[in-house]
């Protein structure tokens, strides 16, 4: 869902800013995650000084080592297997996330391309799911250990840029008014489809089912892209918590590991008396959901704010700069 949520996204904020050069779009892309991420680093980096070598917590299992953070910091996460998940909890989407901000330019480049021919809007993304499952099957040919490193090839952008063009082709779609000739009994059907297929093949597992790890993702990113078409045109839902959500779901993202895991793995131990293990897991997920929703609110308001003003500072004499480049050799 955010994959396909990003790549929408950046269509719309592409196509409504025909002259941003790329460069501008680098730097808007990389202080939009940066300021966050690092913080985050910095919090769990804390939180493993805590379990190491104060025993406040449960150990982290992870490996904080000088060259894992480094790549982290770089954001070249998601090319390199150590430090992929390693650091960050959930970090691996932001390694893949921002390679793909790295080669978006090119394929909204390739989508206007075929924007004429309007069925490539549809074949595109099957095209790229087929190349991705060609590198699948070269890499289990070539690696012989695959299956150890099966939860990398899963979170890679070889493995994920699938899903990101479902959100380009959505966005096209959506733009052209095609998605409008979608009826609701069709984005029914094919919602449900999508999605119970996406589960089956989670059910059937990866040792079962080849090319799992590829299909999946896509799967769920076809499902998600006719709820976009349910609630876009079918069904008129508005929710001020969802949107709120939305609003702070980057601070969330980065921080609510600390409540799912490490807050939870305390309370299992204080709340001793709860026999029942499925009311146990409502109370775990109510009670870490609430203080995420909360602690990310704050961290939006008071932290990721001030980053944004910030980078919109930075931006701007950036472009400024750019500008003025641009006027003086017209005067020369």
């Amino acid at each position: 869902m955010f994959f396909v949520i990003s790549a929408f996204t950046l269509c719309y904020s592409m196509d409504n800013k025909p002259n941003q050069t790329i460069s501008i779009f680098y730097l808007k892309r990389y202080l939009r995650i940066a300021p966050v991420y690092y913080l985050g680093i910095l919090m769990y980096l804390f939180i493993d000084i805590l379990s190491r070598y104060f025993g406040f917590i449960n150990k982290t299992g992870y490996d904080y080592s000088l060259l894992n953070i480094l790549v982290n910091i770089s954001f070249l996460n998601g090319l390199y297997i150590p430090a992929n998940n390693n650091i960050v909890p959930g970090g691996w989407s932001i390694g893949t996330e921002m390679i793909f901000y790295l080669v978006f330019p090119a394929l909204f480049w390739i989508f206007n391309k075929f924007i004429a021919i309007k069925n490539h809007l549809i074949l595109l993304p099957l095209i790229i799911l087929l190349v991705s499952i060609l590198i699948h099957f070269s890499i289990r040919t070539i690696d012989s250990n695959f299956s150890n490193n099966q939860t990398f090839y899963y979170y890679n952008i070889f493995n994920q840029i699938p899903v990101f063009s479902i959100g380009i082709s959505l966005y096209y779609l959506y733009k052209n008014d095609i998605l409008k000739k979608i009826r609701l009994s069709h984005a029914v059907v094919l919602f449900i489809f999508f999605t119970l297929l996406s589960t089956t093949m989670l059910f059937i597992g990866s040792e079962k089912l080849t090319f799992f790890d590829v299909l999946v993702p896509f799967s769920s990113g076809l499902s998600f892209a006719f709820v976009f078409v349910l609630l876009q045109y079918h069904i008129k839902f508005k929710s001020e918590i969802l949107s709120n959500l939305g609003i702070y779901s980057f601070s969330a993202y980065i921080i609510h590991f600390i409540f799912a895991v490490y807050l939870s793995s305390y309370l299992v131990k204080k709340l001793n008396f709860i026999q029942d293990s499925n009311l146990m897991f409502i109370v775990l997920l109510f009670t870490s959901s609430c203080i995420t929703f909360f602690a990310a609110k704050f961290m939006y308001e008071h932290l990721e704010t001030k980053f944004n003003k910030i980078s919109i500072r930075i931006v701007k004499q950036f472009s400024d700069k750019n500008k003025d480049g641009l006027k003086n050799k017209k005067i020369d």
